[in-house]
């Protein structure tokens, strides 16, 4: 019994461990697609990247009801979020840059049409004439 009580912090740690290199290859993956700007820029990125893995992989496994403490899942899952949060951290911040020194009410209007209108877009198709 005294065994099992040692061993837990252990396959704990190196979960997280696991889940850490899965964030950060996840993230380092997507250098290949989008790239940084420079050396700053990726190593903020492949920080974020392996703490979101970290963070995130243990709730997520427990939400899907998959062995949470398996390094084979952490890793997988830390690489799966590692590159969304590198995808969503890059468009936030592509968004803020793009609406600088605006207004917010103006940026707010002007989202919630751009969303309106793609979305009535896509709900009503468009009628053909005869031919």
């Amino acid at each position: 019994m005294e065994n099992k009580m040692a061993s837990e912090p252990i396959v704990y740690a190196s979960a997280k461990i696991f889940s850490g290199i899965g964030g950060m290859t996840g993230g380092f993956s997507l250098m290949a697609f989008i790239k940084p700007k420079g050396v700053w820029d990726a190593a903020i990125h492949g920080s974020v990247s392996t703490f979101a893995g970290v963070v995130f992989s243990g709730p997520v496994l427990k939400y899907f009801e998959i062995a949470p403490n398996d390094w084979e899942f952490q890793m997988m899952a830390g690489f799966i979020i590692g590159f969304v949060a590198w995808f969503v951290m890059s468009a936030v911040a592509n968004f803020f840059k793009q609406n600088e020194g605006k207004d917010i009410l103006a940026v707010a209007q002007q989202t919630r049409s751009r969303l309106g209108n793609s979305s009535s877009a896509k709900s009503s198709p468009k009628k053909r004439g005869k031919k």
